[in-house]
């Protein structure tokens, strides 16, 4: 089976002039696009939207990734102990 390398990237609100077209023409394949960090609405990334048609209009692989900080805190406090 042959190994498949692929280039990707990650965006969030903090990277709000994304030129997609360049990053696929500098030959990234993909995009993880942060959709938000925890259980209210407030915690939504506001730029999920926008990065993921641009990046989709652009021909990249487009993941959205979700972080639940409640979950995160709990483990990391049950590993500590």
């Amino acid at each position: 089976m042959a190994t498949v390398l692929m280039k990707g990237i990650d965006v969030s609100k903090y990277q709000t002039k994304v030129d997609f077209n360049k990053v696929k023409k500098a030959g990234y394949d993909f995009v993880i696009i942060k959709a938000g960090h925890g259980q209210y609405e407030s915690q939504i990334d506001p730029m999920f939207d926008a990065h993921y048609r641009a990046a989709k209009a652009a021909g990249l692989k487009v993941v959205g990734t979700h972080l639940d900080m409640n979950s995160l805190e709990k483990d990391i406090e049950e590993t500590v102990r």
